[in-house]
């Protein structure tokens, strides 16, 4: 039989890690976006300091969001409030001309 070397990592998690993990996640107001157009919405989450944005197409159709300024935000996960600044934000959107 050949060698081999066997390797094992240990992770050690104290109440120490976990107080360093609550500093460092910091949380902000995210404001409703809803009724704004894409881009308006996307700069105010970034101002908000949330940076973790997607964008889907609320219609259900599976269009891109190639021009975010002729799209309008329908609806918004998660809801405007208090949320850790890491926090994925999706804004759901139709073309301006669509209804929600």
């Amino acid at each position: 039989m050949g060698n081999y070397v066997h390797t094992r990592t240990i992770q050690e998690t104290g109440p120490a890690d976990s107080a360093d993990d609550d500093a460092d996640s910091e949380t902000a107001a995210l404001p409703d976006l809803v009724g704004l157009d894409l881009q308006a919405a996307q700069d105010e989450a970034q101002a908000a300091g949330f940076y973790a944005l997607d964008d889907q197409d609320a219609s259900g159709q599976g269009r891109l969001q190639v021009y975010d300024r002729n799209w309008t935000v329908c609806s918004q996960e998660p809801e405007a409030g208090t949320h850790p600044t890491d926090t994925p934000v999706t804004l759901y959107a139709v073309k301006d001309d669509e209804s929600c």
